[in-house]
């Protein structure tokens, strides 16, 4: 997230230097404080009426899977050693880890190009390790992040393959819009895109003050013609209808929206706890002082929606946390496993933090990345295919940006 200003330094409160194998860990940080979770009701409205008229009117022929714009991306994946040399956005978490991967994005040498756009910053991330239990969607390992336009103020998503990069890799960028009536559609604007997190069919996106809900199976080509350069939403060129996405390729629509009905939670980052039952929506708070939260919901699977039960019409959060530091661009926890990622504020690296809350154990804080932003866990746990437990996590700033997974096991 850009933020501007200085933050105080969190006072360590432990005299012992924690070492992991991720380097020397600075003095353990103070914990986490349980707050009472009460006060935090969430309401979720889902329709796919629009959704499906837009559908109607692009035509079923049109339809896209997730396989589908994989097969047709467009962007070349860089490797990550781009950004993971002295002075480079993941050097830290490179260099304390043991067998990280990821990507950084297309270089064309252009001052507008992925890397180094001032239009464009990513910020969510989330794979298909979210989506469902086998890691897997329409047949497929990726991993998706959510940008926001400071100039038109659009939201995109960009569909990458999650191994990361290999000669040949691409990336696609696909633009999230809301359908109106009739087959209409405009683009989404409303909405910074701090977190990500994919859950079945859905896909949640942060907006600071709700979550807005799209869905996979609305995943649409959009015409790319010259006329559909610099339009969203549906027009008639000299007769022809068009479905403009602004140029890009693909739309994916809108179906739902996630709002706190006491308007007292900050959607800054989302992500998913596979390990709890039933499973976690993982909320985090950002804020340039000690004390944001986060928040965490149980989910229905049956529906990929928020837990309610009845005859309540809201979902109440399972538990809340308070955060004693400042900064915290995401947080993702695995059961009573948590993990924080800050930005740096005054100092030019973030700190990536762990914590157990049962174990009681001092957090370990180590160096994160610069520009830090969302975490999300690509859990396999059983040892699946020789592949562990990873954390990925991404970079924002212009000339800092890459997208890196490391093992959790480095960092607990």
């Amino acid at each position: 997230m850009r933020r501007t200003g200085r933050i105080a330094l969190v006072v360590a409160v432990a005299a012992a230097t924690l070492v992991g194998p991720a380097g020397p860990a600075r003095a353990a940080d103070p914990p986490p404080t349980k707050l009472s979770a009460s006060g935090y009701p969430l309401q979720t409205p889902r329709d796919y009426g629009n959704a499906d008229l837009l559908g109607g009117a692009i035509g079923a022929a049109k339809k896209r899977g997730v396989d589908w714009v994989l097969a047709n991306a467009n962007r070349s994946l860089e490797p990550l050693s781009c950004q993971t040399g002295s002075g480079k956005a993941m050097y830290h978490l490179a260099a304390g880890g043991t067998g990280e991967y990821g990507f950084c994005w297309d270089e064309t040498g252009s001052s507008t190009d992925d890397p180094s756009t001032t239009v464009w910053y990513p910020q969510g991330i989330t794979t298909t390790a979210d989506a469902y239990d086998n890691r897997t969607y329409d047949g497929v390992q990726a991993v998706a992040t959510t940008w926001y336009s400071s100039d038109a103020g659009h939201v995109r998503v960009s569909l990458a393959p999650a191994a990361g990069y290999s000669s040949g890799a691409k990336y696609r960028h696909l633009l999230l819009v809301n359908p109106g009536s009739g087959g209409t559609f405009s683009a989404v604007s409303d909405c910074h895109a701090g977190g990500a997190m994919w859950y079945g069919t859905m896909l949640y996106v942060a907006c600071t003050d709700h979550i807005k809900l799209f869905s996979w199976d609305h995943l649409w080509s959009a015409d790319t013609t010259s006329y559909c350069a610099d339009r969203v939403g549906r027009y008639s060129d000299n007769g022809t209808t068009r479905f403009c996405a602004s140029g890009y390729a693909y739309l994916m629509a809108q179906v739902g929206q996630i709002t706190p009905t006491s308007g007292n939670v900050r959607f800054s980052s989302l992500a998913l706890d596979r390990a709890a039952s039933p499973d976690k929506l993982v909320v985090s708070q950002y804020s340039t002082s000690n004390g944001g939260k986060i928040w965490r919901y149980d989910l229905d699977y049956t529906t990929r929606l928020p837990k309610v039960t009845a005859p309540s019409t809201t979902t109440q959060a399972y538990d809340v946390w308070s955060m004693p530091w400042a900064r915290v661009q995401g947080a993702v926890t695995r059961g009573d496993n948590f993990w924080f990622h800050s930005s740096g504020g005054s100092d030019f690296y973030g700190k990536l933090r762990y914590w157990n809350a049962t174990a009681g154990n001092p957090v370990k804080t180590y160096n994160g990345a610069h520009g830090a932003e969302a975490i999300s866990y690509w859990g396999w746990g059983d040892g699946a295919g020789g592949q562990p437990d990873m954390l990925y996590t991404l970079s924002e700033h212009p000339g800092y940006r890459a997208v890196i997974a490391i093992r959790q096991g480095d960092f607990n």
